[in-house]
């Protein structure tokens, strides 16, 4: 029994840690979009400049920073076991999430693909430690919206 307890909290740790250091590059994404020198911003507003069509790529980034940035809330709420609102709204919040993900991130998929083209290696390790990073957030915002009732017990 006591193993069980001292491995949770071993487990709860891990994600206070993780989320202390996710906070930040999730706050530095949502500002690199918004903020007008960053090249993300430039990215998008020169593609704007060529057809306004582009904006929708932008908005979709914007859409895609501002839902990561609210992940970070389920993130806390796992990391710390604390029940807010109903599991349903983390599932399809964990959807809406994942499918911004895939299509809300045209710079980023344009530079790995321009990375690839000239250094194979390089692009596939940029694309590793990127999903090292991100893989844990989708992990803690599944077991927060779908084992829900579990982690309470535990």
């Amino acid at each position: 029994m006591w193993h069980n307890i001292a491995m949770a909290s071993g487990m709860k740790l891990r994600w206070k840690i993780y989320l202390f250091f996710f906070v930040p590059v999730t706050l530095g994404n949502f500002i690199g979009i918004l903020h007008s020198e960053s090249v993300v911003y430039a990215y998008y507003h020169v593609l704007t400049a060529f057809h306004p069509e582009y904006q929708l790529s932008y908005h979709l980034n914007i859409a895609s920073a501002a839902i990561s940035l609210f992940a970070l809330i389920p993130i806390f709420l796992y990391a710390y076991r604390k029940p807010f609102l109903h599991p349903i709204v983390w599932q399809i919040f964990f959807f809406s999430r994942f499918g911004l993900d895939l299509i809300g991130h045209s710079y980023e998929t344009q530079f790995l693909r321009s990375i690839f083209y000239t250094q194979p290696w390089i692009a596939l390790s940029t694309a590793a430690i990127l999903l090292a990073v991100i893989f844990p957030s989708y992990l803690a915002c599944f077991y927060y919206a779908f084992r829900q009732e579990k982690m309470l017990k535990n």
